[in-house]
């Protein structure tokens, strides 16, 4: 294993340190200049020192060792806790709700920051086995927070899934891999918008624009350009008299994904620019709303589709349909509470 180089010039020191020390007392005792002669005791005092020395950056060098070893096995381990969570997850459709669903979280988080803290013990050796290790590190943390970033957002927990998002995503840069490091800018941004964080959106916005540019000839491109337009969208709606450059927006995303859950996703935010706009279309929010609850297993998304159709119904005067939009919506919020 590839020691670093702080390793190597303590080990150098302790070994020119206790080197030193029998040369300087053999020279000091074999011929004694009058320094010497006139206090006998500075010798073996130096000849301390120097033992002393060496013996402490020997302690240095190995510890410097010891903390850049990767240890194979707990790595091993931690990959082996992310396949069981990605199963779990992948038992409940949706995004439905899975039980414990914090608990899934947190070991999530206590995995990616593993992964990423090997990465980095890694990143600067040479060798097979060290390429192996980064690999399945980024390999697994890519695989991670993929999966996990839509119940990151459900349950408020955006500030880890940017810790972990933006951590991965400058692995991504680091190794010029446009379309990841495209994806992991996505998902930080994203959890910025939630937080109402309007700076912080626009420059995870600003780099999620660079890498989509950065991987035009990448396959996953054209998902790229739609989550770029849909987060554009979304800025956009956020601005007042802006809804009509966020609807272009969102048609442009709609017509180019291929993903179903970002269609629904973007659907939603359609259906949004009409229920927000004054003088806008509320019947064809309506059928928007109806749409997304007919394609989506996101139960987030679900609830606030009842809770917009409920709004509408109730100020168009059919209070029984509101009544109904709005029990809908009760229930699942307390299907949510009770599994998370």
């Amino acid at each position: 294993m590839k020691i670093n180089s702080t390793a190597v010039l303590t080990g150098c020191g302790a070994l020119i340190s206790l080197g030193l020390a029998p040369i300087f007392v053999g020279y000091a005792i074999s011929q004694p200049p009058e320094w010497v002669k006139d206090n006998p005791n500075i010798v073996w005092i130096i000849a301390a020192f120097l033992v002393g020395l060496g013996v402490w950056l020997a302690v240095v060098s190995t510890k410097s060792v010891e903390k850049n070893q990767s240890d194979p096995s707990e790595l091993g381990a931690t990959i082996a806790e992310i396949t069981d969570i990605l199963d779990e997850l992948t038992i409940y459709p949706g995004p439905s709700i899975p039980p414990d669903l914090d608990g899934i979280l947190s070991s999530s988080k206590t995995d990616a920051d593993t992964l990423i803290k090997t990465y980095s013990g890694e990143k600067k050796k040479r060798g097979r086995v060290a390429k192996e290790m980064r690999d399945q590190c980024i390999a697994n943390l890519l695989k991670l927070i993929i999966a996990t970033a839509i119940y990151f957002s459900l349950q408020g927990r955006q500030g880890d899934l940017i810790e972990i998002a933006s951590s991965t995503h400058n692995i991504c840069r680091a190794r010029r891999s446009w379309s990841d490091a495209a994806e992991m800018a996505y998902f930080v941004a994203k959890a910025y918008n939630e937080r109402a964080e309007n700076r912080e959106c626009q420059i995870w916005m600003y780099k999620l624009e660079k890498y989509v540019k950065l991987a035009s000839k990448d396959a996953e491109c054209r998902e790229l350009k739609a989550m770029l337009y849909d987060m554009q969208g979304l800025v956009m709606l956020n601005l007042k008299k802006k809804e009509g450059e966020a609807q272009d927006l969102f048609n442009q995303a709609l017509g180019i994904t291929r993903d179903l859950s970002l269609r629904s996703r973007i659907t939603f935010h359609l259906a949004e620019v009409e229920y927000m706009k004054i003088g806008g279309n509320k019947d064809d929010a309506i059928q928007k709303y109806k749409t997304v609850l007919g394609e989506t297993g996101d139960i987030l998304l679900k609830i606030e589709c009842y809770d917009r159709l409920g709004r509408i119904a109730f100020s168009k005067g059919d209070f029984t349909a509101a009544c109904s939009y709005h029990e809908d919506q009760c229930r699942l919020a307390a299907e949510r509470n009770q599994l998370s």
